[in-house]
Protein backbone atom coordinates (compact mmCIF):
# COMPACT_ATOMS: atom_id res chain seq x y z
CA UNK A 1 0.00 0.00 0.00
CA UNK A 2 1.14 3.49 -0.73
CA UNK A 3 -0.68 6.07 1.50
CA UNK A 4 -1.25 9.72 0.24
CA UNK A 5 -3.11 12.75 1.97
CA UNK A 6 -4.76 15.35 0.21
CA UNK A 7 -4.27 18.89 0.92
CA UNK A 8 -6.77 18.38 3.56
CA UNK A 9 -5.47 16.04 5.44
CA UNK A 10 -7.64 13.12 4.61
CA UNK A 11 -5.28 9.86 3.44
CA UNK A 12 -5.88 7.40 0.95
CA UNK A 13 -4.58 4.34 0.46
CA UNK A 14 -3.22 2.88 -2.78
CA UNK A 15 -2.61 -0.86 -3.91
CA UNK A 16 0.46 -0.36 -5.96
CA UNK A 17 0.08 -3.80 -7.39
CA UNK A 18 -3.30 -2.96 -8.80
CA UNK A 19 -3.36 0.64 -8.99
CA UNK A 20 -6.69 1.15 -6.99
CA UNK A 21 -7.73 3.05 -4.56
CA UNK A 22 -8.03 0.90 -1.59
CA UNK A 23 -12.31 1.14 -0.21
CA UNK A 24 -11.51 3.44 2.65
CA UNK A 25 -8.17 4.91 4.27
CA UNK A 26 -10.07 5.41 7.57
CA UNK A 27 -8.74 9.49 7.77
CA UNK A 28 -10.95 11.88 6.79
CA UNK A 29 -9.65 15.45 8.25
CA UNK A 30 -13.17 17.17 8.38
CA UNK A 31 -11.12 20.39 8.31
CA UNK A 32 -13.65 23.60 7.81
CA UNK A 33 -13.08 24.88 4.47
CA UNK A 34 -14.43 27.70 5.11
CA UNK A 35 -12.12 28.54 8.06
CA UNK A 36 -9.02 27.29 5.48
CA UNK A 37 -9.67 29.87 3.09
CA UNK A 38 -9.37 32.68 5.65
CA UNK A 39 -6.41 31.67 8.10
CA UNK A 40 -3.96 29.31 5.43
CA UNK A 41 -0.63 31.94 4.64
CA UNK A 42 0.42 29.13 1.88
CA UNK A 43 -2.46 27.43 0.30
CA UNK A 44 -3.71 24.12 1.08
CA UNK A 45 -0.97 21.62 0.83
CA UNK A 46 -0.20 18.40 2.99
CA UNK A 47 3.52 17.38 2.78
CA UNK A 48 2.96 13.87 3.20
CA UNK A 49 2.67 11.02 6.17
CA UNK A 50 4.76 9.08 8.13
CA UNK A 51 5.19 5.43 8.63
CA UNK A 52 5.74 4.36 12.46
CA UNK A 53 5.18 0.68 13.48
CA UNK A 54 1.86 -0.63 11.84
CA UNK A 55 0.38 2.92 11.98
CA UNK A 56 0.71 5.47 9.64
CA UNK A 57 0.68 9.73 11.33
CA UNK A 58 -1.02 12.29 8.99
CA UNK A 59 -1.80 16.04 10.60
CA UNK A 60 -4.15 18.21 9.04
CA UNK A 61 -4.45 21.41 8.42
CA UNK A 62 -5.61 22.97 11.64
CA UNK A 63 -3.12 20.75 13.11
CA UNK A 64 -4.46 17.55 14.39
CA UNK A 65 -2.86 14.55 14.25
CA UNK A 66 -4.47 11.43 12.76
CA UNK A 67 -3.18 7.65 13.08
CA UNK A 68 -4.28 4.98 10.71
CA UNK A 69 -4.04 1.18 11.47
CA UNK A 70 -2.45 0.04 8.54
CA UNK A 71 -3.70 -3.54 9.14
CA UNK A 72 -7.47 -2.84 9.23
CA UNK A 73 -7.22 0.56 7.68
CA UNK A 74 -8.91 2.07 10.91
CA UNK A 75 -8.25 5.67 12.05
CA UNK A 76 -8.36 7.85 14.86
CA UNK A 77 -7.43 11.43 16.35
CA UNK A 78 -4.28 11.10 17.88
CA UNK A 79 -3.86 14.80 19.42
CA UNK A 80 -4.50 18.76 18.85
CA UNK A 81 -1.52 20.94 17.61
CA UNK A 82 -1.15 24.66 18.29
CA UNK A 83 -4.80 25.88 17.92
CA UNK A 84 -6.30 27.05 15.40
CA UNK A 85 -5.94 31.26 14.23
CA UNK A 86 -4.12 33.22 11.21
CA UNK A 87 -0.45 32.01 10.71
CA UNK A 88 -1.56 28.36 12.73
CA UNK A 89 -2.03 26.46 9.77
CA UNK A 90 0.32 23.08 9.37
CA UNK A 91 1.45 21.78 6.20
CA UNK A 92 4.33 20.13 7.10
CA UNK A 93 4.75 15.74 6.80
CA UNK A 94 4.92 14.29 10.35
CA UNK A 95 8.53 13.48 11.34
CA UNK A 96 8.75 10.43 14.00
CA UNK A 97 11.73 10.13 16.44
CA UNK A 98 12.40 6.86 18.26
Amino acid sequence: MMYIPDGWGSVYAIDVSSGKRARSSGIRSGVDRAWAGDVACCGVNNRGVALWKDKVISIALDGRIFTLNRRDRRGGMGAQGGGTGPGRDVTLAPLVVP
